[in-house]
């Protein structure tokens, strides 16, 4: 019989190690769906706009939530997941396992767009009227600060 040196990393995840890799594979999955339970507490309860409701991550980083960054990245665990864990199930968990690999994934709306179509996108954003997202620092300040150069 093999030792725990011996096994690749997806048999170790699938022998040994597979109860704390579930379970952390499932708090990853759960605290996606947090996020979401609590962008809709923030829109239904609180009454933040769609566009301020960026759930608990979003609010310390809001560019993970307006970039598609996080789902990404999700999707991405996700996958990975269910086919590093695939052979540790048998019988019916495997069928309901591999149901969810069949599952149609969405890349999300921008998925076939271009980095010219993208950059075009952001230069016509340039020319309208934007929200300010963070208002820290003096800027007035910065700037006539900005021509300053100090030698260590």
């Amino acid at each position: 019989m093999a030792s725990h040196t011996d096994l690749t990393l997806r048999a170790r995840l699938n022998g040994p190690w597979h109860r704390p890799a579930l379970r952390i594979f499932s708090a990853i999955v759960l605290a996606h769906l947090a996020e979401h339970i609590v962008q809709a507490w923030q829109v239904y309860v609180l009454g933040y706009p769609l566009m301020e409701a960026r759930g608990i991550l979003g609010q310390w980083f809001p560019w993970l939530v307006h970039s598609e960054v996080m789902h990404f990245g999700y999707a991405l665990i996700m996958l990975a997941g269910l086919w590093l864990f695939l052979p540790g199930f048998v019988g019916r968990a495997r069928k309901w396992w591999l149901a969810a690999l069949v599952i149609e994934w969405d890349d999300g709306p921008h998925a076939k767009l271009g980095t010219k179509d993208i950059l075009d996108e952001l230069e016509q954003a340039t020319l309208k009227p934007g929200a300010v997202a963070q208002n820290i620092g003096n800027v007035d300040q910065a700037m006539a600060g900005g021509g300053e150069t100090y030698e260590l």
